[in-house]
Order: structure tokens, then C-alpha cells, then sequence
């Protein structure tokens, strides 16, 4: 498996790459309720775009999660839940409607491919720019 993990990286590795060229543009869009998998979920904002006929979306997800805590009356009470709060960021293909058709297997290039989502759908590059007074045929 790890010859298909290392293909999914370069995926996401490329599209970083055009997406900080400019090659690859992205747009905001609402959340998505069907995204929401439970009541405290938090969705932070979305992008998607169209590349290679296919529309992608990506955002990250904040969700409450749990992990078993033992005590020393573990025997008498049993094991408890203990709540934390997660993230993973999602890199999704989407069919008619925005419907769901598949995810991307959480790699770790995704959270940098939604930096530089972000970055790019910011303006940051062309606020830099103005605010330093630089000409904009000279940035890149």
C-alpha cells in the first residue's frame, strides 16, 4: 500500500503546485450540510474548482472525538469517554448536486494544499504587493 500512499502525495503535491502557479483557481463556497456528521462538527470555509473535468472540494472539518479513560474503579464503574477536539481536511470529488462521489485518502500534503487554497483565494500575493507599494508585473 504504501507505492498507492506515495501516488496520492504526489497527487496532492501537484496540485499545490498549480494552485500556487495559479494554473489550478479555486473558489469560495457554502459549507455543505451533509459535511456535518455530527451536531458539534465545525466546518471552517470551502473551496472548490474544476480541474481535468472533475469538480474538487476542500475544507477542514473540526469534530468532537473520544478516547477511553480507565480509573483505578475501573472495575466498579467501567470505562469512561473522554471528549477532544480533532481536524482532518478533506479533499473530496463531487458529482450533480455537489453530491459526494468520493474522498481522498487523508495524506498529510492536504493540510499544505489547503494553505495554499487559501492563500490564493485570499489575495494575499496581490495585497503584499500593494500594500509594499511593489508592482504587480514584477511579483510572482
Amino acid at each position: 500500500m504504501p507505492e498507492a500512499t506515495n501516488k496520492w502525495i504526489e497527487a496532492v503535491a501537484k496540485m499545490i503546485k498549480l494552485t500556487q502557479s495559479g494554473d489550478l483557481q479555486w473558489k469560495v463556497e457554502p459549507p455543505p450540510d451533509e459535511a456535518k456528521k455530527q451536531p458539534d462538527d465545525r466546518i471552517e470555509a470551502v473551496f472548490s474548482t474544476d480541474y481535468l473535468e472533475k469538480k474538487l472540494r476542500i475544507y477542514k472539518r473540526t469534530f468532537k472525538a473520544y478516547y477511553p479513560t480507565v480509573d483505578i474503579g475501573v472495575l466498579l464503574r467501567g470505562t469512561s469517554l473522554e471528549p477532544y477536539w480533532d481536524t482532518e481536511v478533506l479533499l473530496e470529488f463531487l458529482g450533480p448536486r455537489n453530491v459526494v462521489l468520493w474522498a481522498f485518502p487523508k495524506v498529510d500534503p492536504l493540510k499544505d494544499l489547503l494553505a495554499s487554497v487559501q492563500y490564493q483565494v485570499a489575495g494575499v500575493t496581490d495585497f503584499l504587493g500593494a500594500i509594499l507599494g511593489e508592482d504587480p508585473s514584477q511579483q510572482s
